[in-house]
């Protein structure tokens, strides 16, 4: 078993784009506490990773409270072999990645709490087009909240690119991601985000 990478510790908030704007529905004028997260994430086999995450949301200006844990197996296809330089991320060195895990969402928002247990499964396909990585997320989430069984589809496409100057590696990306619910048999939350991380 080999150990790619133990534990990683993200304090999400610095990111202005996850503070409301980010999220449509979300009312504009909320803020957003340090929102930590630690990622675990270890190579089981060459090309097959098993990540775990727990992670604590707050709200700043209104009653919000999540705990967020789960664990996610996936399996990397096909490596693509032209790239300039490798991602930190191995996942996106590969045509094809598939996964499934579980999500467990513990809410309380206003005084309301709500259980979210979530089985994903997804499809990643990636490809390079003009020195840029491309990718297009396809994600299942089946749901119960509260106990009551709910489906949502997940679209996500990512615009990735990895560069260097002198010793200093950075990966300016952006994506916008769409969901689908049942239920309301609409595309109904979207959200957009852009970082550039250091590596």
């Amino acid at each position: 078993m080999r150990l790619k990478s133990v534990a990683r510790f993200f304090i999400l908030a610095t990111l202005p784009c996850l503070n409301g704007a980010m999220i449509s529905g979300q009312v504009q004028d909320t803020e957003w506490e340090a929102r930590p997260k630690v990622v675990s994430a270890i190579d089981l086999l060459p090309r097959t990773r098993l990540e775990t995450w727990v992670e604590s949301q707050s709200g700043l200006d209104f009653p919000f409270q999540r705990w967020r844990t789960g664990s996610l197996l996936s399996r990397r296809m096909k490596p693509i072999l032209n790239l300039r330089l490798r991602d930190i991320d191995e996942d996106n060195d590969n045509y094809l990645v598939l996964g499934g895990g579980y999500e467990y969402l513990h809410t309380i928002d206003r005084g309301s709490l709500k259980i979210d247990n979530t089985i994903t499964a997804y499809a990643t396909p990636h490809i390079l087009f003009a020195g840029l990585l491309l990718s297009d997320r396809n994600r299942t989430e089946f749901r119960w909240i509260n106990g009551v069984y709910d489906f949502r589809y997940r679209n996500r496409v990512t615009v990735n690119r990895q560069s260097q100057v002198g010793t200093f590696r950075f990966a300016p990306y952006a994506y916008g991601e769409l969901f689908y619910n049942s239920k309301k048999h609409s595309w109904n939350h979207r959200e957009y985000v852009s970082d550039a991380p250091i590596l």
